[in-house]
């Protein structure tokens, strides 16, 4: 009898009980919503409309389609399409760590650029969810607690900070 393949599969065995874990750290600067405004181009209130996920190159990217309900900064169209990584195509789902998710019929106030297309500012922190009863939990620009906020209140502090020239 080859005792060969039975040494290799002991050593295998005994190697893989001793290995250790892969370690892995991501460091994320949280930017100030002043931060967020100075570093966006827009800065809307909208609906998630319609959504579509689609390979792009190796990756899947989701376009969404946000209807527009009101605006702290710039002269957005009544419908933007905003493009975020990430998605399920056919059966697989992409997911990428720091990035934003969306469901359809979700109200949130977005910090958008535009390059190739709109994009969120800084991953997720360029999305503020909205909840049901239309408050924010919302850090103001010049600090504090995270508190409950109205979305009409944190529109008009946005403004406030677009206003003062801080963007």
């Amino acid at each position: 009898m080859n005792r060969k393949p039975l040494l290799w599969l002991g050593l295998l065995a005994l190697l893989g009980g001793h290995s250790a874990p892969a370690d892995a750290t991501i460091f994320v600067r949280v930017l100030d919503a002043g931060t967020l405004v100075a570093r966006s181009q827009l800065v809307v209130f909208g609906r998630v409309e319609a959504m579509q996920s689609r390979w792009d190159g190796g990756r899947i990217v989701t376009d969404l389609q946000i209807g527009v309900l009101d605006a702290a900064k710039g002269a957005p169209q009544s419908h933007l399409p905003v493009v975020v990584s990430g998605g399920a195509v056919d059966g697989v789902r992409m997911r990428v760590i720091g990035a934003a998710e969306f469901d359809l019929g979700e109200e949130a106030i977005l910090y958008l650029n535009h390059s190739d297309a709109w994009r969120l500012v800084h991953l997720a922190q360029g999305k503020l969810a909205v909840a049901t009863d239309r408050t924010v939990k919302w850090t103001p620009p010049e600090g504090g607690h995270t508190e409950t906020w109205p979305v009409a209140q944190v529109l008009d502090r946005l403004r406030v900070v677009v206003g003062e020239g801080r963007q």
